[in-house]
């Protein structure tokens, strides 16, 4: 023991003052690379994100898009606050023209219901009578409108009970009266029937 601390004395012993000062240098910048390191890695923040532009951008934002179409001013897609009501869609859309069917709206349409990214909002028109002469013989035909006739008036069409009446309002809106076949609502044989007192608009 006496032996080993004789030896590191004398090793120290032959260090000059230059010797020294290359120690102290090199143990400073190692407790620098030490201090340096550490400090990244606890002050690290995470990259910055990037928005996407249109749609992804909204839908980042917590917005919503809603097709809005039918009797209204404006009838078009439009992007709101994802709180939105269905009636702040159609203030968007300037609100309801002239030929829009109010009664129908304030019977089948919840203005108050939340709206639903992607959904459909669709304003039938109102269907008005002819006022004209009828000639002798003849009868004047009021046709129902498929967009916009309740439950009980699509009932009194040949073949349409309560169940198919159902199906006709869910599968709204509709083009034209061939669009209750091309959605397969109706059978071509039962929309034969009522296709001379049916319309869409």
């Amino acid at each position: 023991m006496n032996l080993m601390k004789g030896k590191f004395v004398g090793l120290i012993r032959r260090f000059t003052w230059l010797d020294w000062l290359l120690l102290v240098l090199l143990f400073g910048f190692f407790a620098y690379l030490v201090v340096v390191s550490g400090s990244r890695i606890f002050n690290r923040r995470p990259a910055p994100v990037e928005f996407l532009a249109g749609e992804a951008k909204g839908a980042m934002m917590g917005n919503i898009w809603i097709d809005v179409s039918g009797s209204v001013v404006s009838p078009g897609v439009y992007e709101l606050p994802a709180q939105s009501r269905v009636k702040d869609a159609l203030v968007a859309a300037g609100g309801f023209s002239e030929s829009a069917d109010r009664e129908y709206v304030a019977r089948e349409i919840n203005l108050a219901a939340k709206a639903v990214d992607g959904q459909k909002i669709f304003v039938p028109a109102l269907v008005k009578s002819g006022m004209g002469v009828t000639a002798p013989g003849s009868s004047a035909i009021t046709k129902i409108n498929v967009n916009s006739a309740s439950a009980t008036q699509l009932m009194t069409l040949p073949g349409i009970g309560e169940a198919r009446a159902a199906d006709i309002i869910k599968n709204r809106p509709y083009i034209k009266g061939d669009d209750l076949v091309t959605k397969k609502v109706l059978s071509k044989t039962v929309f034969d029937k009522i296709r001379d007192i049916v319309t869409a608009y």
